[in-house]
């Protein structure tokens, strides 16, 4: 690798770990440090989508957190949606579930409760489906904060466990 490519790729892995671990201020620094990178790199690889989803999961989270700013970083993702749109034209098997879960997340931003936990349980049948253990282990975690923010926390704390359980079996125990 290039040296614009090893800040690129370094860039890239570290914003998923800070999404993975909660940091969303983190993981949005270096989401646009990485985005600056890209300008240096020659060629740079989307891993079947998963560069956009971290990215829309993150401009969602941050527009949750973000009263002032929640608008921008909306539009920010509902353009990494369309583009996941297309990805799920190409190969349903990598994204579909990537695009449910985006999905769910900007329904939650918008305020559409019921559209939101249908996509969540889609997205997770799906990863299921698939056997994505990682991705079945975000969206159940994801799940899980959406039923605490609305009040049910015994939905939350049954998604959390799924989610607990997902990630020891992925290997994540740090997470678990």
């Amino acid at each position: 690798l290039r040296p614009h490519e090893e800040t690129y790729y370094s860039l890239l892995f570290a914003t998923i770990v800070s999404y993975i671990f909660c940091d969303y201020k983190l993981a949005l620094e270096l989401l646009e440090k990485r985005l600056d990178s890209e300008k240096l790199v020659p060629r740079n690889c989307s891993f079947f989508g998963t560069k956009e989803f971290f990215d829309g999961l993150i401009y969602l989270a941050v527009a949750r957190c973000s009263p002032d700013l929640k608008w921008v970083f909306y539009f920010k993702a509902n353009q990494i949606i369309s583009k996941l749109e297309s990805f799920v034209q190409i190969g349903k098997f990598n994204s579909e579930h990537k695009l449910l879960l985006l999905q769910a997340e900007s329904e939650c931003v918008s305020g559409d409760k019921d559209v939101a936990l249908n996509k969540y349980k889609l997205a997770i049948a799906t990863a299921k489906k698939r056997d994505l253990i990682q991705e079945q282990a975000i969206a159940n975690e994801r799940l899980a904060d959406f039923f605490l923010r609305h009040g049910d926390s015994n939905a939350a704390r049954e998604h959390y466990g799924e989610a607990h359980s997902l990630y020891i079996q992925w290997g994540a125990k740090g997470k678990a």
